[in-house]
C-alpha cells in the first residue's frame, strides 16, 4: 500500500514538470506568432527634407520634410520635428566653443494628409529659411571680415515619429536629416537631441526666428558661449542621474533573469546566443570595411570625388558591444570628421567651386585621427595607435567562431 502511495507521488511531479514545461512551450510559441505577425505589420517610414527650387529667381526658397508610409499598419500616427544649427565658434582670446543651438518652430508649417499610406505628413518653413539664409550670409561676411573662419553653423533636424503597433505598444523611432541625406538614428541618441533641445530653449538659448526679422551675428555667438556651458552642465546632471538609474537597470534584468532561468533553456537561449554571436562578427565586420574604405579614401583617392561612409555607422556601432568607452568614442571622432569633410565638400560642389582636399580643414584633421606621424608629417603607412587598436579590436570578433 505504501509503495502504491510512492508512485502516485512520483507520477504526479511528473505530471506537474509535464505541464509547465508544455505550458512554457506554448506561451513561447504564441508570443513568437505575435511577434512575428508584429513585425510583419510595422510601417516602413521614408523621411527626405528637399529643397524647394524657384527656377526664374535661379535660388532655393524653401526647405520641405515629406514623411511617408510605404507599407504596414498604422495606428495613433504622431510626430515631432526640431532643428538645431550646429555651431562651432572662436572668441577674440581664442577660446573654443560648441554647440547645438535650437531653432524654435523652424519647421512652423505642418500638414498631416490623413492617409495611411504614402505621403503622411508635410512641412515647411515658410519664411524661416530665408532667415537662416540672411544670417548664413551674414556669418560668411563675418568671417571675411576678421580674414579667418572663427564661425560655423550647420542646420540640422530631427524628427521623432510615435505610434502602437498591433500589440498595442508603442513604438517610437527617431530620424536625423539634412538635405539629400536621412540616417535613422539610436533612440537612446534621437531622444538626447530632444531632450537636450528642450533643455536650452526654456534656458532661452534658442532662436526664435518667427518672432524677428533679423538675428544677428552677435545674438548667435552669446548663445553659443552660453549654450556651450549649459550643455556641458547638462551632460553631467545627466550621467549623475543615470548612475542611480544604473543601479535600477542592472536590478531589472537580475530579476528578469531569475524569473526567466527556469524556461530558458526550453526557449534555445543556446541558439539565441548563437545568433548574437554572429550579429557581432557582422557589425564588427561592417564597421572594419568602412573605415577601411574611408582610409582607401585618404590613401588613394585623386579624383573630384566625395569621401562616402555608411549612413547607418551609429547603428552599426550600437551592435558593437565588445568595444571599450574610449574605442567608441574614437570611431565617434572619426565619423564626426568624416560628415564635416562630406558636408563642406558638397557646399563647395554646390557653389561650383574648384575642390581642392587639403584645402578642406577636415581633411587633415581625418588622416591625424587615422594616421601616425614622423617628425611633422603625416605617416599613410602607419596607424594613429587609437585607431590601430580599434583595427584590431575589430578583427578579433570578426575571427570568432
Amino acid at each position: 500500500m505504501k509503495k502504491d502511495k510512492k508512485w502516485e507521488v512520483i507520477i504526479t511531479i511528473i505530471v506537474s514538470i509535464t505541464g509547465v514545461i508544455i505550458a512554457g512551450l506554448t506561451y513561447g510559441t504564441n508570443r513568437l506568432q505575435a511577434k512575428v505577425a508584429k513585425n510583419e505589420s510595422l510601417p516602413n517610414f521614408v523621411v527626405e527634407e528637399k529643397a524647394e527650387y524657384d527656377e526664374i529667381a535661379d535660388k532655393t526658397i524653401d526647405t520641405v520634410i515629406e514623411i511617408s508610409n510605404l507599407e504596414g499598419r498604422l495606428n495613433n500616427y504622431n510626430s515631432e520635428t526640431i532643428t538645431i544649427l550646429q555651431c562651432q565658434y572662436i572668441d577674440e582670446e581664442g577660446e573654443f566653443y560648441s554647440a547645438d543651438i535650437p531653432v524654435e518652430n523652424y519647421y512652423i508649417i505642418g500638414v498631416k494628409s490623413g492617409n495611411k499610406v504614402g505621403v503622411i505628413e508635410k512641412r515647411e518653413t515658410g519664411s524661416n529659411y530665408v532667415k537662416l539664409a540672411n544670417l548664413e550670409n551674414d556669418i560668411s561676411r563675418y568671417n571675411r571680415g576678421l580674414n579667418m573662419g572663427t564661425l560655423t553653423i550647420i542646420p540640422k533636424s530631427y524628427i521623432k515619429i510615435s505610434y502602437m503597433n498591433l500589440l498595442d505598444e508603442k513604438e517610437t523611432v527617431y530620424y536625423e536629416t539634412e538635405i539629400l541625406k536621412t540616417n535613422l538614428i539610436d533612440n537612446e541618441i534621437g531622444q538626447q537631441q530632444f531632450d537636450e533641445y528642450h533643455m536650452l530653449s526654456e534656458n532661452n538659448l534658442g532662436l526664435n526666428i518667427n518672432t524677428t526679422n533679423n538675428v544677428t551675428v552677435e545674438d548667435l555667438t552669446d548663445k553659443i558661449m552660453n549654450a556651450s556651458e549649459k550643455a556641458i552642465e547638462f551632460k553631467t546632471e545627466g550621467k549623475g542621474e543615470r548612475a542611480g538609474m544604473d543601479i535600477i537597470d542592472k536590478i531589472i534584468p537580475l530579476l528578469s533573469t531569475i524569473l526567466g532561468a527556469c524556461l530558458a533553456y526550453f526557449f534555445g537561449i543556446k541558439q539565441q546566443r548563437k545568433l548574437d554571436k554572429k550579429n557581432k562578427m557582422l557589425a564588427a565586420s561592417q564597421l572594419y570595411y568602412d573605415l577601411k574604405s574611408i582610409e582607401d579614401y585618404l590613401k588613394e583617392e585623386t579624383g573630384a570625388v566625395n569621401l562616402r561612409y555608411s549612413s547607418e555607422w551609429q547603428v552599426i556601432v550600437a551592435q558593437c558591444a565588445f568595444l571599450e568607452p574610449e574605442q567608441v568614442k574614437k570611431v565617434y571622432d572619426i565619423y564626426d570628421k568624416a560628415y564635416n569633410y562630406n558636408y563642406y565638400y558638397r557646399s563647395k560642389e554646390k557653389r561650383g567651386k574648384k575642390i581642392e582636399k587639403d584645402s578642406i580643414l577636415y581633411y587633415g584633421a581625418l588622416k591625424k585621427t587615422m594616421f601616425g606621424e614622423k617628425g611633422n608629417c603625416i605617416d599613410e603607412n602607419m596607424y594613429n595607435s587609437e585607431y590601430k587598436e580599434l583595427l584590431e579590436c575589430l578583427n578579433k570578433e570578426m575571427q570568432k567562431r
